[in-house]
């Protein structure tokens, strides 16, 4: 994963916490494979993630 990485949108992929320790999105990731060749479908993929986030979170 840390070869991936760089190419990983940071906060939406993953965030990193202090030196040591790195948590990744799962849905993100899964996300981010699929859309690898399509910016635009990724792009929206984004948006629905942080739709997601906001509503479980209760800030819409």
């Amino acid at each position: 994963m840390e070869r991936l990485r760089p190419r990983m949108p940071e906060g939406i992929c993953w965030v990193k916490l202090n030196s040591r320790t790195v948590r990744y999105n799962l849905d993100a990731l899964e996300l981010w494979a699929e859309c690898q060749g399509s910016p635009d479908v990724w792009a929206a993929a984004v948006e629905e993630l942080r739709a997601q986030r906001a509503a479980r979170v209760g800030v819409l």
